[in-house]
């Protein structure tokens, strides 16, 4: 983000309107479509405002809205965004592991995720991809962040195009010993099509379960992409 960056952050739950926030502290132009919150993003929603509204060069989205359980369609809209030559930013948190996830096929310039979800390993570690486009915007930002650890730049400078033989600052050891090890266990136990397939039986075991109690499900009827 800088000053003035066009960007379009759809709204289906609390974690995509914090999203708004931190586009707006950046300086970011923020155009926000929010639906309701048992509700799922619509791809075509998303396609008329990329039309009319010209510029805008990033796209934020969350694929799954943890409080909700709402499931965003981040494969229609990540190509979408990609057409119109806008970056894709994504929240895959409690997505990865637990849905299809596919960063490279649906145009997902950035993908945030944490292992602490679906991947049942340590909270505190943030899991990114880049593509090649999202590195040159932060490239070609004079403000992006620099001398943190939190700053993408330094990684890649340091680590990535320095060989991956030295860290620019001292990570958790432990943490990332951690994430190795949840990894490894979702790789030993069939790999992330069987993980996906394992959450989705315990996602309709559930909602049977809430509905045998004579409750109602959150998520509208419209939004759930798993069978029940």
């Amino acid at each position: 983000m800088r000053p003035g960056t066009r960007a379009l952050n759809l709204v289906s739950g609390v974690y995509a309107a914090w999203f708004g926030d931190w586009l707006r502290e950046y300086g970011a132009e923020v155009i926000e479509h929010t639906v309701a919150y048992d509700e799922a993003i619509d791809a075509a929603d998303v396609a008329r405002l990329l039309d009319e509204h010209e510029g805008i060069e990033l796209v934020a989205l969350v694929h799954s809205e943890t409080p909700s359980g709402i499931e965003n369609p981040l494969g229609e809209i990540g190509p979408l965004a990609h057409r119109h030559g806008a970056l894709m930013l994504a929240d895959v948190v409690s997505a990865l592991a637990g849905t299809d996830v596919r960063v490279d096929d649906w145009h997902v310039d950035l993908a945030v995720a944490g292992p602490q979800k679906c991947l049942a390993g340590p909270p505190g570690m943030s899991l990114i991809t880049v593509s090649d486009r999202a590195w040159r915007a932060m490239e070609d930002n004079p403000s992006a962040p620099r001398g943190s650890f939190l700053s993408l730049l330094d990684w890649k400078h340091k680590w990535i195009d320095g060989g991956r033989v030295a860290f620019p600052y001292t990570p958790s050891v432990s943490d990332v010993n951690g994430v190795n090890a949840a990894l490894s266990e979702v790789l030993e136990t069939g790999g992330v099509d069987a993980s996906v397939a394992r959450h989705a039986l315990a996602a309709r075991a559930t909602r049977a379960g809430v509905r045998g109690l004579g409750l109602e499900l959150w998520p509208s009827r419209t939004t759930m992409r798993l069978t029940a």
